[in-house]
Parts: C-alpha cells; sequence; structure tokens
C-alpha cells in the first residue's frame, strides 16, 4: 500500500482516544467505475465511496484492536508513518466506517426464546422403536409437569408395520392422557391434496407428493418436509426414532455459551461398546423442549458473551447479529455415531483426535468405532452450517427451508440452505448429548472405510452447491433468499445431460480436492505422528490420489446401475429440490391455513 499524500492527516487525538478499539463496520467492497476508488456497502444499506488507500486501510481493520495498535501495524506494513496511518482511521471513524464494540451490538436487542409446542418423531418401518421413543417423551413430560402434544410422521412401507405403530400409540394415548397425532402416507396425501388446491403452479400437487410422500424408506427428509409444514407458525422439537429422551453432558463441559466461526464445534469421545456409555456417563431424562428453549428463538448476543466472541466473527457474522436469531437447535448424541462412515473421527485435528491417538492399544480398539459420545461441550451459536437431525428444533414463526426428500445428509442440506438464504439466522449447538441407541448394531468395515471417498452422495453435493450460491444479504427475508436459490439451483439443472454429468463430476473432484488437502494438513501439523495412525491416514489420502475416474465412486454412492443413470437421478433430485425451494415459501404459508384440519384427522382417539 502506497500512501500518495505527503502530508500527515494529524489530528490531536488524545491518548485515550488511542486506546478505544475499533474494527471496520461490516460491509462489502466492491469495484467502483473510477479505478482509483472503490465502494463500500454496509449492512444497514448505506454506501460510502473510499479511495483505495482508505479500502486498504479498511482490509487491515478486520479484528477489534485499538487505534494506535492498529496504526501501528499498518505503518509498519506499508511504510506509511503511524500519524499518517492514525488520520486515516480517525476519518474512516468519522464516517461510520470503523466502529467501537458497542456500537457494533447497538442495533442487536435481545428476543424471546421460541418455545417448542408440539415434540415429533420420524419414524420409519420401526414401530418397536417409535413407541419406545414415545413411551419415555410421554414419562419425562409428566415427570417435568410439561407434557406436550406429539406428532409421529411414519414413512413406513409395510402395512403390517404401519398397523403396530397405530396400534400401540393409540393405546399409549389413552393411557398417558397425552395428545397424539399420527401422520402416515395417508394423511400426508390429505396434506398434499389441501396444499396444491391452494397454490399455483399445475405440477404442484405432483412435486408436493415427491417432497412429503415421496421417500418410500430411502432417507427421511420428506418425513421432515411433513413434519416441518404441520408445524407451520410455531416452534417443534424433532426427534429420531431410535433416540430417548436421556442426555449425557460431555465430560469438561461448560455452561458458558460463545459465538462460533464456521468450524465443527463437536467434540468426540469414542468408546469400544455402546454399553460402555451408559456405564461411564451419567444420562438425565430431560424433557426435549426445555433444553431446546435455551437457545431456540434467542438472539445470538443474548446467550454469548459477546464481549470475548466478536473478535472470531467476519464481516458477515457481524452483519448477521443485527436482527439474528437461532432458528434451528441441535444437541449431539450418545451411542451409535450415525455417520455412514466414522473415517471422519481420524483427520479431525482436534483434542478429540488426541483421545482417540493417546496410544496404541486405544487407537486399535476404537479405530472406526461407531460408538461415541459427541456433542458440543459448551452453548454455541454460529453461523457454521454443520447440521444433524437425531435431536433438532426449529422456530418455524417465520418459513424454513425444505429438506430434500431422499438419500442420506438430508439434515445436513437443511443448514446449509438455512444460513445461506437468511441473513440473519443461527444454528445452536447444546452441550448435550442424546441417547441415540438403534436396535441394530451397525458395524463398519475398516479395510473398506480406509479407501471409500467421502461427500460424493446427492446430498453432500448438493451442500457443496448450495455454498457457491450467492448468499443472502442483510435486508433480504428468508423467502427472498429461497426463491433466490431454487432460481440458481434451476439453472444448474435445466443443462444438457451431458453438461449436467460435467458439472457433477467437477463437483466431485473439488469434494476430493478438499478431503486431500484436510487429510494433508491433518498429517502435516501433526508430523505424521503416531505412526500407526498415520499409515490409517495415508491410506486414505492414497485412495483419494488414486481415484482418477471418479463416476464409478459417485455410481457406488448413489447406488445406481451406471454413472449416467446416477447423473440423472442427481439431475431429477435438484430439479425438485430447485422447485421446492422455488415455492416453498408460498407452500408454507399455505400450510399454515391448512396444517389444523389436517392435525385434527390425524389426532388419535
Amino acid at each position: 500500500m502506497i500512501f500518495r499524500s505527503p502530508r500527515a492527516a494529524s489530528h490531536d487525538t488524545d491518548a485515550g482516544n488511542a486506546q478505544v478499539a475499533v474494527r471496520r463496520t461490516p460491509m462489502r467492497m466492491a469495484a467502483h467505475g473510477n479505478t482509483m476508488q472503490r465502494l463500500v456497502l454496509l449492512g444497514s444499506g448505506a454506501s460510502h465511496i473510499v479511495s483505495n488507500t482508505e479500502a486498504q486501510v479498511l482490509a487491515h481493520t478486520g479484528r477489534l484492536a485499538p487505534v494506535a495498535d492498529h496504526a501501528q501495524r499498518i505503518a509498519g506494513a506499508t511504510g506509511a508513518s503511524s500519524s499518517q496511518v492514525r488520520g486515516l482511521l480517525d476519518a474512516l471513524h468519522a464516517r461510520g466506517l470503523l466502529q467501537t464494540r458497542d456500537a457494533l451490538l447497538e442495533a442487536v436487542g435481545p428476543q424471546a426464546p421460541a418455545k417448542p409446542e408440539r415434540i415429533g418423531i420420524i419414524t420409519a418401518n420401526r414401530p418397536d422403536s417409535a413407541l419406545r421413543c414415545a413411551q419415555q417423551l410421554t414419562t419425562a413430560g409428566r415427570a417435568h409437569d410439561n407434557l406436550r402434544p406429539l406428532l409421529v410422521t411414519d414413512d413406513s412401507t409395510g402395512a403390517q408395520a404401519r398397523q403396530a405403530l397405530r396400534t400401540g400409540l393409540g393405546r399409549l394415548a389413552s393411557e398417558s392422557d397425552t395428545p397424539i397425532a399420527l401422520v402416515d402416507h395417508r394423511i400426508a396425501q390429505a396434506l398434499v391434496d389441501a396444499l396444491a388446491a391452494e397454490l399455483d403452479p399445475p405440477d404442484a400437487r405432483q412435486h408436493l407428493g415427491a417432497l412429503l410422500i415421496g421417500s418410500q424408506g430411502v432417507g427421511c427428509g420428506a418425513n421432515r418436509n411433513t413434519q416441518q409444514l404441520l408445524c407451520a407458525g410455531t416452534a417443534f422439537v424433532s426427534l429420531d426414532d431410535d433416540t430417548l429422551p436421556l442426555f449425557i453432558k460431555p465430560p469438561g463441559a461448560s455452561d458458558a455459551p460463545r459465538l462460533g466461526g464456521p468450524a465443527d464445534p463437536l467434540a468426540y469421545w469414542l468408546h469400544a461398546h455402546r454399553d460402555d456409555i451408559w456405564q461411564q456417563h451419567a444420562m438425565h431424562a430431560l424433557a426435549p423442549d426445555t433444553v431446546h428453549a435455551a437457545l431456540l428463538g434467542h438472539a445470538p448476543t443474548a446467550v454469548c458473551d459477546t464481549h470475548t466472541s466478536l473478535d472470531g466473527l467476519d464481516d458477515r457474522g457481524l452483519a448477521a447479529l443485527a436482527g439474528g436469531r437461532i432458528r434451528a437447535t441441535m444437541t449431539g448424541a450418545a451411542g451409535d455415531c450415525g455417520m455412514h462412515t466414522p473415517g471422519y473421527l481420524l483427520w479431525n485435528d482436534t483434542p478429540s483426535l488426541d483421545r482417540l491417538t493417546a496410544d496404541a492399544d486405544t487407537y486399535q480398539a476404537l479405530r472406526f468405532g461407531r460408538n461415541v459420545v459427541r456433542a458440543a461441550t459448551q452453548p454455541v451459536a454460529t453461523r457454521g452450517t454443520l447440521f444433524m437431525g437425531a435431536c433438532t428444533a426449529y422456530d418455524g414463526l417465520e418459513v424454513l427451508p425444505p429438506f430434500p426428500p431422499r438419500h442420506r445428509n438430508s439434515d445436513g442440506v437443511f443448514g446449509a440452505a438455512l444460513c445461506m438464504a437468511d441473513p440473519q439466522a443461527w444454528i445452536g449447538h447444546l452441550p448435550l448429548a442424546v441417547r441415540h441407541d438403534p436396535p441394530d448394531q451397525r458395524v463398519t468395515q475398516v479395510d473398506q472405510a480406509l479407501t471409500a471417498l467421502p461427500g460424493l452422495g446427492s446430498n453432500s453435493l448438493l451442500r457443496l452447491v448450495l455454498h457457491q450460491l450467492p448468499t443472502a444479504t442483510t435486508g433480504d427475508g428468508i423467502a427472498t433468499g429461497l426463491r433466490r436459490a431454487g432460481f440458481g439451483l434451476r439453472g444448474l439443472c435445466e443443462t444438457s445431460p451431458a453438461g449436467f454429468r460435467a458439472r457433477l463430476l467437477e463437483l466431485a473432484h473439488q469434494q476430493l480436492a478438499a478431503h486431500v488437502r484436510r487429510l494433508e494438513h491433518c498429517l502435516d501439523t501433526r508430523g505424521e505422528h503416531p505412526h500407526w495412525w498415520a499409515a490409517d491416514v495415508q491410506a486414505q489420502l492414497d485412495a483419494a490420489l488414486a481415484a482418477e475416474d471418479l463416476r464409478p465412486h459417485i455410481t457406488s454412492a448413489i447406488g445406481a446401475a451406471s454413472f449416467e443413470h446416477a447423473a440423472q437421478a442427481v439431475q431429477d433430485d435438484w430439479s425438485l429440490y430447485a422447485w421446492a425451494l422455488t415455492h416453498w415459501p408460498a407452500i408454507w404459508a399455505a400450510a399454515r391455513h391448512c396444517n389444523a384440519d389436517i392435525l385434527r384427522a390425524a389426532q388419535l382417539r
């Protein structure tokens, strides 16, 4: 940077002001017609034109620091005098382009928590698990004098499973005096019909059917869409059918909340057997709605020690504070990890990896172990998009994004869509792990996991696409953001089949390249030590580097007969999701008008 003015713009700023901490106001900078100037767009909607020199000063003030420290650091980097820089900083501050900590927060007001009105259970083909979860929820609700209505959405494909669930829930509703609504395919079809009658698009009925009842046991996104629409206009909790409302507080957990960046806020503890978790960690029977109300609906600054958290936020994060609200929350999980493969733990370069590699015997017993305690170690509000749906809650007072109806990781797509479409949406992580206890004992094949290429499934690649779409800016409502995302995704899906296949391969290569970078970084930072861990990571890296043709890997991940069939299936899935994003605000509004009638029809008496 070169300061062109030979004169020091020296205002006699007193020593006290020199110690006031400032940083640039949340902003975006864009090119201006004059090459010597830049256009600054503030989160408030105001705009300024600054010189290139001023723009470079602003670029160096991305963290809170005393004015004198900024001046000294910028002067050292540019060769300009400290007094010259101080003059520019003073002028930028006077124009509102630099702000103190208090000024950054003055537009942020407190918000009331969103109190969940209903607890939902997502289930398919596991009536015994769903009944076990429902029974525990009624027990916990009575114990805490906090019995909430239950909404069970059932995507079972077999008549026997559907009838077993209906009989069991009917008995539970009668014995516990708990209002229980059971939404099976018949009720979901009634919802489709009611919504289609209120919507204009001629293809609405077909698309709604695929979004709400089209999963047929493949993934649970359709179930989650039905649940969300039947709870439109309220806050609600959602549990997977293989969970129980028993919670573990992770070791060393703190109640002090913080604001988080994009990094994974979760910590992991592995166990050789699932029963070891129940024996070694105290479990607490808690009402899930009370658990989630600690963060759900709050302004992030109302629950976090913002004065120590602001330094970790970039301009987008700071802009999201004003009017920001925690729209979705999640607990961790204790028991089965719920991941397709827990190989992620091998390169999770955090203290979790230190625990896994503490000694060779521990590592051999736990490598690729499925039995984990996974949770944040303190309450975290973040704009990061990690979201996993075993025990979640939603502030549905306004529209939320839909879920892709098919395949794994639909909840991950939801997290990405929420933060991309809503510039004020935050995700909350609670320092608790729900008991995740599926009836089957799932086994990970270690050799297969070492050579598997992660992130090539339809929803994982869709999540990457959403991250690459333009993020909504302050002033855009989520409805606008969802429609804009839908149009962007539709543009990709309207390419020719050959063009889409090429784009799909490009995305897969980007995903694989990011995976290679993570593995290499993990090996480098740990000096490839210990060697028995490094050998496994190197095996993953070798497999990734050797995969020149990704078409067979994509085909396998999608579960198709050929790459052409896989690409066509993905194009169809993404086209449906693009339609959903575009029309979801109208669908959600229509659901608010008709969901009371649908819930009455679903009520078990």
